[in-house]
This record gives structure tokens, sequence and C-alpha cells, in this order.
């Protein structure tokens, strides 16, 4: 089914796909500039572009999922589809990473690292999350060493489908997110007072309980959005004022996420969307290939901070429209006729 009749969803010409790319490029150029040696930009005293785009991506992500387990026959379809969405481009992302980077910019024995089975048991290790570095690789970078440091937040990301699929179905109401939202708010103000970052199976607890909160969220929102939608100005009046009335103070940790989502939201379900409208989804493939892309084009082609950002910009772009039409798209559209384009969000 072509994706354009597979878009039928109540908003149906919203703009998250849209301000899901958008985000996916605020990251890009966010790392620009920690990858050529500068201070990242810093919003509203708080943190970096980057770290906003990522709360972004998982407000959006939250907002679909109530929808996307509704259509879902139990807990094990939903988590199906999600595996669909996060693992096909991971994978490929992994090979691209560990049998191209890792070999053709290895300063170490290349014949070593192949023969030896390295580099296959790192793309499975890293399709399942586990990243890993390769000695050898990027040593002499400006970033040494680091491969791809955009891939954390995907395990996150997935504990977070794991655990909204297991509270809706328990209870696929309002009250699922919103214990949810309100755990990961305690947990956020528990872990601030920590000093280690404690971590299991590539997830650090206290970055789970802060992109918990802009995912809870937005799926506490899509829940009740008959109840708020008509005060929705009044709302992100609200939202905008709490941002410049936190700046730089410690509350805007919790209390910016909560803005920027209900900003996010209210915003992709306002504006309508003409240009993308369920035709296509890079965004995805833009996150996961920039860092490396950058990495290259910064380190290797040129110094100029514009012009390698020209230039991993229109790399990036290709490199993630591939995997979107012939790695991520087939397996999004495989699936049983009563799935439609929910699916792609």
């Amino acid at each position: 089914m072509p994706i354009k009749e597979m878009h039928l969803m109540e908003n149906r010409n919203n703009s998250f796909d849209i301000i899901r790319l958008i985000a996916a490029f605020m990251v890009l150029y966010s790392h620009q500039f920690s990858l050529s040696g500068l201070q990242e930009p810093i919003f509203l005293k708080w943190n970096s572009l980057g770290y906003i785009a990522v709360a972004i991506f998982f407000s959006i992500s939250g907002y679909f999922m109530p929808k996307s387990f509704g259509r879902s026959d139990n807990f094990i379809r939903f988590i199906i589809k999600r595996c669909k969405r996060i693992f096909p481009g991971l994978f490929a992302c992994s090979i691209f990473m560990y049998c191209f980077i890792g070999v053709i910019f290895n300063t170490n024995s290349i014949s070593e690292y192949l023969l030896s089975g390295d580099a296959l048991t790192k793309v499975i290790r890293n399709s399942v999350f586990i990243q890993e570095q390769v000695p050898g690789v990027f040593s002499n970078f400006k970033y040494k060493e680091i491969i791809n440091g955009s891939l954390w937040t995907l395990p996150i990301e997935f504990t977070c489908y794991i655990l909204i699929g297991f509270f809706l179905s328990i209870s696929n109401s309002w009250k699922s997110p919103a214990i949810l939202l309100l755990t990961s708010v305690i947990a956020t103000i528990a872990l601030n007072y920590q000093t280690d970052l404690y971590a299991y199976y590539s997830v650090p607890f206290k970055f789970l309980a802060l992109f918990m909160i802009p995912f809870s969220l937005g799926s506490l929102l899509s829940f009740t959005e008959s109840s708020w939608w008509r005060y929705r100005f009044k709302i992100i009046a609200v939202s905008f004022l709490m941002l410049l009335a936190t700046n730089a103070k410690p509350e805007i940790q919790i209390i910016g996420l909560l803005c920027v989502t209900t900003i996010t939201i209210i915003s992709g379900l306002s504006i309508k969307d003409t240009v993308i409208n369920g035709r296509f989804d890079i965004s995805y493939g833009v996150y996961i290939y920039a860092f490396p892309v950058q990495q290259i084009m910064i380190n290797l082609v040129t110094h100029d901070f514009y012009l390698s950002l020209l230039i991993s910009s229109v790399c990036t772009i290709i490199l993630s429209s591939i995997s979107y039409r012939y790695v991520e798209r087939p397996f999004l559209t495989r699936k049983m006729k009563s799935d439609i384009k929910l699916e792609f969000n």
C-alpha cells in the first residue's frame, strides 16, 4: 500500500513529520559545534539544542504510542511494530559504521580487524544497543575515537516503548501515561542528587527518567486531546511564559521538558503539512547517520564550519534517503492490511 494512502490518522495533515525532520537537523547543527571543538549552543541557559531536539523526538513518539497500541492486538504486536521502526535502520547503520568506517578509517591492522570477526561482532552488538568503539578509528580527530555519539538515546527510547506498552496493557487509558509521568518526575528529582550515573544495558537511569517526562506527557496529551484542545492557544502561551520564568533556574530541568513537549504537540496538531504529509520520513536516518558523516567531513574534508556543515547535511540526506527507501520503508510496509501509516511514528 502506498505510504500516502496509509497516512490515515485523525489529524491527517499534521506537521509532526516536518517537526521531526527539523529536530534531526537541530541535533546535526548542535553536534557540528562539539565535533569542531566548540561549545554547543545553549537554549535558555538550560541545555544544548541537541538535547532539546531529543526531547522533541520523545514527545512526538510518546504522542503516537496510544494510537499505535490501540491498533495493535496485544503487547507483543505493539512491540513488534516498535522493533520494525528501530532495528532495521540501526542494523544498516551498524554495518556502515563497523564494516565501512571501521575499515576505511582504521589506522590499526585492517586484516586483523576483519579476520578476527571483530567487525561482525560489533555490528551485532551495536544492533542491539551495545555500542563499542573500534581502536584506531578516528583516533586523530578532534572528537577522538567516537564513531557515533547519537545512538545512546535509542535504548532509552525503546525502554520507553516497553514501559508504555506494559502500562497500556494493564489500563488503556490516560491513567497509564499519567502514572509514568508522575514517576518520571519524582525519579528525575531523586536522581538529580546522585553523582554516579547508574545504567543497565546501555540505559542510564537518570536520562531514562528525564526523557520519560516528554514521552509520557506526549502520551497523556494524546489521550486527553478532546479536553484541552479548545484551550490550546492559552496553554501554549503559558508554556512559553514558564520557559522564560524558569530561565537559568534549576526548575527548568523538569518544567522546561513539560513546556517543550506541550509546545511541540500543540504546534504539530495546529499547523497543517502539505509538503511531506506522509510521503517520506528521513528524520530517523538523519539522526543515526549524521554524527559519523560529520566526523569525517570536519576532520578530513574541510575545517570551515559552515562548508563542512553543508557537505555533511547533503551526505546525510543521501544516506538517510537510501536508508528510508531500501531499509526502513520495506520493513514498515510489511504488515497486515489492518495496519496503517500510524506505525511510521
